[in-house]
């Protein structure tokens, strides 16, 4: 989201909250806006009663740098809602859909959902989630439509088709959304863990002022591995973190957490898996937390876990390199083949 933007620009919300509006796009893209960043130059429009989102040029080295979005979203506390839209595109494309906090991304509602569009007639997508105990007057749903560090010479010129976009508050007793997800053991659920095409949708986390200030440094790819910078680190563990949202653990399942690591010197690392919250208690572990000593040989860690909390869609996992033991920054710390499957009771 506009949290990315270096330059700290956002545009001004429209002046009262309100429900998702204009999502079948019959004359115009009012109360939609996009935002651009490095080099993307996408263009929204209006063709055959869809959104068109066209990339002439680029669509940007990240997939934030091109997001397409609409803020001032009014949400109930306790309720349930549906998010909806068909989509299509041109070439075949990795995107992210999300539902968050406009003022703050790290506050997602609807937590970063990885979909591939496809050419041909266009699916639908529907996704729900259940808001906490706190009402929100100016949520955003985003589409983020740029890249996974894609060069320009390599950029093929294309455009998104969006429609049909719906919000809708589930009644009481609605049935939806209960049937348990289909799971196979043996195959990882983060399929970015590899880093072998860029960060995907991996995260990283630097500090506020409950948890001792902002703190410096970088999360990348390089050598097909992730690569966390640490110039800084706060007064808790998870100061500075990094963090891939938007995967699902189901209720009475196993699962095998596995995933290489090493640091420039002996570093501590925290892991945890779970639910994020927009309330207190701000997560519900899914998983026990595990804390490793790193060495600078890279090493296998795994464990496994049995889920007891109820099936979600928004769990996250977090690698915290903050304050752990004797750790003094500088250093830096690799991560690579991060991988989460069921296994066979």
């Amino acid at each position: 989201s506009l949290i990315e933007n270096p330059f700290g620009f956002t545009p001004p919300p429209p002046p009262e909250s309100h429900g998702l509006l204009n999502g079948t796009f019959d004359t115009d893209t009012e109360y939609w806006e996009v935002y651009r960043a490095d080099g993307s130059n996408a263009e929204i429009s209006v063709e055959n009663g869809k959104m068109k989102v066209h990339f002439p040029n680029y669509d940007g080295w990240f997939i934030y740098s091109t997001q397409v979005y609409q803020q001032n979203i009014s949400l109930k506390a306790n309720k349930t809602y549906t998010l909806s839209f068909e989509i299509s595109a041109t070439i075949e494309k990795p995107i992210i859909v999300s539902i968050e906090k406009a003022t703050d991304y790290n506050i997602k509602y609807l937590g970063a959902q990885n979909i591939t569009v496809t050419t041909g007639d266009a699916v639908t997508y529907s996704f729900d989630f259940t808001m906490g105990a706190v009402s929100e007057e100016n949520a955003k749903l985003v589409f983020q439509l740029g890249s996974f560090n894609v060069p320009g010479e390599n950029f093929i010129s294309h455009s998104i088709y969006i429609d049909n976009v719906t919000l809708t508050e589930k009644e009481t007793g609605e049935p939806g959304g209960s049937e348990e997800p289909v799971v196979v053991p043996g195959v990882n659920i983060i399929p970015d863990g590899s880093f072998d095409d860029g960060i995907g949708a991996w995260e990283s986390w630097w500090g506020d002022q409950w948890s001792g200030g902002v703190t410096s440094g970088d999360a990348i790819v390089a050598d097909r591995m992730l690569k966390v910078i640490v110039d800084s680190i706060g007064t808790v563990s998870y100061n500075p973190q990094v963090f891939r949202p938007g995967f699902t653990l189901v209720k009475g399942v196993t699962y095998e957490v596995s995933f290489k690591a090493k640091a420039s010197k002996n570093w501590g690392v925290v892991v945890n898996i779970g639910k994020p919250l927009t309330y207190d208690p701000w997560f519900i572990p899914y998983a026990p937390m595990q804390i490793y000593g790193l060495t600078t040989e890279l090493q296998e860690y795994k464990y496994t876990f049995t889920v007891n909390e109820d099936t979600c869609d928004d769990i996250k996992i977090v690698f915290e390199v903050g304050l752990i033991g004797e750790n003094a920054p500088p250093a830096i710390i690799w991560f690579d083949d991060v991988s989460i499957k069921a296994i066979e009771d």
